[in-house]
């Protein structure tokens, strides 16, 4: 991670973007709570993590005393989070990750930041279940937010068929480390 004073003192052209972590926490699926595991993770790794929540979500004592990007977009499940977070800080990459992602751990996420191809608009592991980039363990350059934006304006707001859509010439696809899958 760069810390604050190395990027300071660097020049945009030689440092990558900020990589900021959040944790989807705003899925109706009754997670409430089970993300404060993977927000100490994030926290650890990036130089800062959120919880992506809905409206009304905010407010719930489980919520209060995490840093929380509410959605602005609406209605598109992990999508509305993830568009959410590249809005509110759009010169940031994020490691995005689910709050319901099984198996979460520190190495998981310290293999995804090494591998992190900034050349690349999104860094995703392959989920082993379909051979696909796993769109809930990610991380998501800048430039993605466009991409994703054209998806959603195609009436694709899965985020899994837009990493497909978007293709290996912009998706960096990685193994999961061992033990992981």
């Amino acid at each position: 991670m760069i810390t604050p004073e190395e990027r300071q003192h660097g020049t945009e052209e030689n440092l990558p973007p900020p990589l900021y972590g959040l944790v989807l926490a705003g899925g109706k699926s009754g997670t409430a709570g089970a993300f404060a595991k993977h927000f100490e993770i994030l926290d650890e790794h990036c130089e800062l993590a959120f919880l992506s929540s809905r409206a009304d979500q905010a407010e719930l004592p489980e919520y209060k005393g995490f840093p929380q990007i509410l959605d602005v977009f609406t209605g598109m499940g992990p999508m509305s989070g993830i568009l959410s977070a590249l809005r509110a800080c759009p010169g940031a990459a994020w490691l995005v990750v689910a709050a319901t992602l099984p198996r979460f751990d520190i190495e998981m996420v310290a293999h995804l930041v090494v591998n992190r191809n900034t050349e690349r608009a999104v860094t995703a592991y392959l989920s082993p279940a379909d051979g696909m980039p796993d769109p809930l363990c990610a991380i998501y350059e800048p430039r993605s937010r466009e991409l994703l934006l054209s998806c959603v304006r195609e009436g694709i707001t899965c985020p899994k068929r837009a990493l497909i859509g978007l293709g290996g010439t912009r998706v960096e696809s990685l193994t999961p480390p061992r033990g992981v899958r």
